[in-house]
């Protein structure tokens, strides 16, 4: 069996507040300059994530103290046509199906590489699109490069050691990018894992065998990345670790993208009580 490598475990500190207002999804990234990029999904008003105006980017040059770099995309007064004009529809809430309409970009990333910045974004769980920083700076300003897919959440992008981009989507759907972004350059394609641990006694019972295990990793939030000459995807998925459901984040690994991908491994853990994590 694979052992994931312990690359998280050093130079840990915990970060001291950004800001007195909520915010979720955050994704950090190493910039070209050495210092910290973070962004996330930040509410409008009250902590209702699927409202808002855009996305907003902080920096950090000790990983400690963060300074707010400001909006860097604006529903309002960048999503002009015809690329962009798309992310002012109003769409079903993922958060309540039976409320009403809602607008908001969800679950931004950043990621530097190719010498610019790139953010992923999300419409509200239903569709996903790409900016460009155009100075080659992380507070942009940003074009936007269009909807890569026409349904899903969480983006996320991988850059290859060969230079080929791959855009990961959802539960781990993945595929090859045009070389200039703007789009897929092949179908999207499911990594599935290894099945899940099965046919074990817990206590009076034993769990179901294999093939009833779940053959996607997670249920959202895909991430891929290399370490240790190694391909490894990650998701979070709800699971009934500890007798309620928990929000936690499995990961598996293969040498390959192709695969075939390793059993998972439990991750990050988080508990999951009446719709908060703690």
């Amino acid at each position: 069996p694979q052992t994931f490598p312990n690359i998280f475990a050093r130079d840990r500190v915990r970060l001291a507040p950004l800001a007195d207002f909520p915010l979720r999804d955050p994704s950090i990234t190493k910039g070209h300059d050495g210092a910290w990029y973070l962004t996330g999904t930040r509410p409008t008003g009250e902590a209702d994530f699927q409202n808002n105006d855009g996305i907003f980017v902080w920096r950090s040059e000790d990983f400690k103290h963060w300074r707010d770099l400001g909006q860097v995309w604006s529903i309002e007064k960048n999503a002009t046509a015809p690329l962009s004009a798309w992310q002012k529809e109003q769409r079903v809430n993922p958060d309540d199906p039976e409320g009403p309409l809602v607008r908001g970009m969800t679950s931004p990333e950043i990621h530097a590489f190719n010498g610019t910045y790139w953010m992923t974004y999300s419409m509200n769980a239903q569709g996903t699109g790409l900016l460009k920083s155009t100075t080659g700076k992380a507070d942009g300003p940003y074009e936007d490069l269009g909807r890569i897919t026409r349904d899903g959440s969480d983006a996320s992008l991988f850059a290859d050691e060969d230079g080929s981009v791959y855009w990961v989507v959802g539960q781990g759907w993945i595929a090859k990018m045009k070389s200039d972004l703007t789009g897929l350059a092949e179908p999207l394609r499911l990594l599935r894992p290894a099945p899940f641990p099965a046919g074990k006694m817990h206590g009076s019972a034993y769990t179901m065998d294999s093939t009833h295990s779940p053959r996607t990793l997670g249920l959202a939030g895909a991430h891929l990345f290399k370490a240790n000459g190694r391909y490894w995807l990650a998701a979070a998925t709800v699971r009934d670790r500890i007798g309620t459901g928990c929000w936690d984040t499995f990961v598996c690994g293969a040498d390959s993208l192709d695969g075939p991908f390793d059993e998972p491994m439990l991750m990050l853990t988080a508990r999951f009580i009446r719709n908060k994590v703690l």
